[in-house]
């Protein structure tokens, strides 16, 4: 089990979690843990779009957080989805049918989701930024309880530490205690060749990237992660699913560098994000303010601070012989300024302290 805070090299099993629907029922905003009082019809993301188009977004609004009050989620979801028809990509819509999906039991629709509303939302948006946080911490916590991810636990505590930050909140603030990060061991897959992985791992059409190391790499939508093969032994490959490192609007979601250190592969993911906003329209070069009198305006989308450290930092080591995982962590890069992680091959050991982390464990062999 992959766990996120240590006693002096003890194991100590990790607290259980409030389910999804609890964290969010606990919230301090409204209509269905969003806080929709100085919300209007209009899209966050398009400025060209049309008064058709924006009635539609706040009819298929509304319709949507009715239905998730009441916890109708699939109707709810279907809305949501008719808005982002409207206004593709607007961060309030994505953001709320992240919620819907998240309390429907669609993890992986809902980390699509409410990834993408967070590096699209306005950075002056708080209360917005704030709740995507808080349900991405009720995310990692469902994850963790399911057993699919046990590692998430320590990463939901940085979302919830995050979200206070942003806009306190009775929510965040019950399940932000213990350490914001996670580490232990992590399971690999060996391929004798890159054309093997890509018919067992699916998709086989989709093309790898090689980077100089000799590792190549692909972004798989479905699974919103990054796929890295790296050579070892025998002219094979170990497969690994790290964090996702596809661009977003503004920018890549993630940074991913893959080295050899001493017969041991790094595998190394830095979160990234950036903020949208709308752009000035014109009419054929001219500048135009509120309705513009062309059919079609330009209006470009304007991104601020497009690649900035935002999110997750994650470390996967792979041995370079057999293939084996040998340790992982993760840590919000919000706090990694706060802690100490080491992983010492040398040693074979992992240490970590700060923020109530405290581990000095031997590395899996």
């Amino acid at each position: 089990m992959l766990v996120g805070c240590h006693q002096c090299g003890e194991e100590k099993p990790p607290a259980p979690a409030a389910d999804a629907q609890a964290i969010v029922d606990d919230a301090s905003t409204a209509d269905a843990s969003f806080d929709t009082s100085t919300v209007d019809a209009t899209p966050r993301v398009d400025a060209s779009v049309s008064n058709e188009q924006r009635k539609a977004y706040g009819a298929a609004m509304t319709e949507g957080r009715t239905a998730a009050a009441t916890k109708k989620y699939a109707p709810a979801i279907d809305a949501f989805t008719r808005a982002l028809v409207a206004a593709p990509e607007d961060p309030r819509a994505l953001a709320e049918r992240g919620h819907a999906r998240l309390l429907s039991k669609d993890l992986d629709g809902a980390n699509a989701d409410l990834t993408t509303a967070l590096a699209m939302a306005d950075p002056n948006d708080m209360k917005l930024k704030a709740q995507i946080e808080l349900d991405r911490g009720a995310l990692d916590d469902a994850l963790a309880d399911m057993g699919k991810a046990p590692e998430r636990r320590g990463v939901a505590v940085g979302h919830y530490r995050r979200a206070n930050e942003l806009s306190p909140s009775a929510a965040a603030a019950a399940h932000m205690s213990g350490c914001p990060a996670s580490w232990g061991p992590i399971e690999t897959r060996t391929f004798a060749a890159v054309t093997e992985a890509s018919m067992k791992l699916g998709h086989p059409e989709m093309p790898w990237t090689r980077l100089a190391t000799g590792a190549f790499f692909r972004n798989r939508s479905d699974t919103f992660g990054t796929e890295v093969l790296v050579p070892i032994d025998g002219a094979r490959y170990a497969f690994v699913l790290a964090n996702s490192t596809t661009r977003s609007t503004c920018g890549a979601l993630g940074e991913l560098d893959v080295s050899d250190r001493a017969g041991v592969w790094r595998v190394e993911v830095r979160a990234q994000g950036g903020a949208s906003s709308k752009g000035a329209c014109s009419c054929e070069g001219e500048p135009c303010v509120g309705e513009c009198g062309c059919k079609e305006p330009f209006c470009p989308q304007d991104c601020t601070g497009a690649d900035r450290p935002l999110g997750e930092h994650q470390e996967i080591y792979i041995d370079g012989k057999t293939g084996a995982g040998v340790w992982q962590l993760r840590v919000d890069q919000a706090f990694a300024s706060e802690l100490t992680l080491d992983v010492d091959l040398a040693t074979h050991r992992f240490r970590a302290t700060g923020l109530g982390c405290i581990a000095d464990l031997p590395l899996s062999k």
